[in-house]
């Protein structure tokens, strides 16, 4: 007589046989993600390229700065050596405004009330550093806030050495500190 086996055949071949279904599935569609993975990758390498050059581009435009930055500093500190004269201006407590100390005086600097007026003193200032020491001396022109006054403010700065800029003068704001050595005077 046949007996039946102890275990059954198909417990075995059906989860076997889904599994090789879900691998057909999977090999019929793999032309779609290669095709979907060319395209993009077409896309994705026109991209990378161009962002490469954009990349070598902006790096050669770095290093010729970084040469630019390093001939000027070395030309400027020769250069500042002996020609810079410092005028020091003084930072009203009161109210921000700045003020030159003059022999017949105090002088208040406003170009926006007195038009040119900080364009004149830099001309006058070359001129008597030119008369006084050769042409090679430049004014540069150091604005001193107190230290213990809130002036100037951010606004002030920008706008006073904008004033010089337009006059074709170096200017700052120095710290009393560094002047003075750490008193006012």
């Amino acid at each position: 007589m046949i007996q039946l086996p102890k275990r059954s055949v198909t417990r075995f071949f059906i989860p076997m046989i889904d599994v090789l279904i879900l691998l057909f599935c999977i090999f019929l569609l793999l032309p779609f993600a290669s095709q979907d993975a060319r395209e993009t990758g077409g896309a994705n390498s026109k991209a990378v390229s161009g962002d490469e050059a954009t990349l070598k581009n902006r790096l050669v435009q770095i290093d010729r700065e970084r040469k630019r930055l390093s001939e000027t500093r070395s030309a400027t500190a020769k250069e500042l050596s002996g020609r810079i004269a410092p005028v020091i201006l003084k930072i009203d407590t009161g109210d921000g405004g700045l003020v030159r100390e003059n022999p017949s005086g105090p002088v208040r600097i406003d170009p926006e009330a007195n038009p040119g007026q900080v364009r004149r003193m830099v001309e006058e200032d070359r001129r008597r550093l030119a008369a006084s020491g050769g042409d090679s001396r430049e004014p540069y022109y150091i604005f001193l806030p107190s230290p213990s006054s809130p002036f100037p403010t951010v606004f002030q700065r920008q706008k006073y050495l904008r004033w010089f800029a337009e006059a074709d003068a170096a200017a700052d704001v120095g710290r009393p500190d560094m002047i003075f050595g750490g008193k006012e005077k």
